[in-house]
């Protein structure tokens, strides 16, 4: 992945691979599935367009060190750490795309991103709601 960092094809296609590979190695039969289904829903115009705003160089070369370390750990043949390396992995992707959407959530208009805005827009507004109000408002959504 180091190799092809300015070829995003080549570079998402390398990232698929080594997840993966990785949930095939895990014995678990419906991870690969789970993966690549998870693979799967990164098409289209949604995807193409938060791209650009999350897959920062430095976003890039985090997952690379990442990548390396759960490798390390494999090849020590070594679970424990290979897990604690993944959770750390995903955990950090997780929050850089959670920071790096607060960022842009105040200055992007619902139409530059579809779908996604509402969503923080509401968790926001939910999080301001006294807990009597959240419950109210739950019970008229269902």
């Amino acid at each position: 992945m180091r190799r092809s960092d300015d070829d995003f094809a080549t570079r998402d296609a390398a990232d698929r691979e080594f997840h993966t590979l990785i949930a095939e190695a895990s014995g678990n039969g419906a991870l690969p599935l789970l993966v690549g289904t998870l693979w799967d829903q990164r098409r289209g115009s949604l995807w193409t367009r938060l791209e650009g705003h999350f897959h920062t160089p430095a976003l890039r070369a985090s997952t690379l060190d990442d990548h390396a370390a759960i490798v390390a750990a494999l090849e020590r043949h070594d679970p424990a750490a290979a897990r604690a390396a993944m959770i750390a992995h995903l955990q950090r992707v997780v929050r850089e795309f959670q920071q790096r959407w607060d960022e842009l959530d105040d200055g992007f208009s619902p139409s530059a991103v579809p779908l996604a805005a509402p969503a923080a827009k509401k968790r926001k507004q939910s999080q301001s709601q006294s807990p009597s109000a959240r419950r109210s408002a739950a019970g008229r959504s269902h």
